[in-house]
């Protein structure tokens, strides 16, 4: 009797950025594929600190190399 195939698993590479945080700014987490001629994209919606930890991860599965930065987009009043 053979034995029922079961679910697939698949495991992509990934990349956690964390950073402390401030309560009342806001961050842009920004990747961009070369630093000789940088081109900064957002890597999802503006994040409001906290004033604990905060991260963000991405997937590398596309993108096997890159850069990474923090951009503080708003500060507090």
């Amino acid at each position: 009797m053979a034995a029922a195939p079961g679910p697939e698993l698949h495991a992509f590479p990934a990349v956690e950025l964390a950073w402390n945080s401030e309560a009342g700014k806001v961050y842009h987490v920004q990747w961009t594929p070369s630093l000789a001629q940088p081109q900064w994209q957002n890597l999802g919606p503006a994040v409001p600190g906290t004033g604990g930890v905060l991260s963000v991860f991405d997937s590398t599965r596309q993108q096997p190399r890159g850069f990474y930065r923090l951009e503080v987009v708003q500060h507090p009043p």
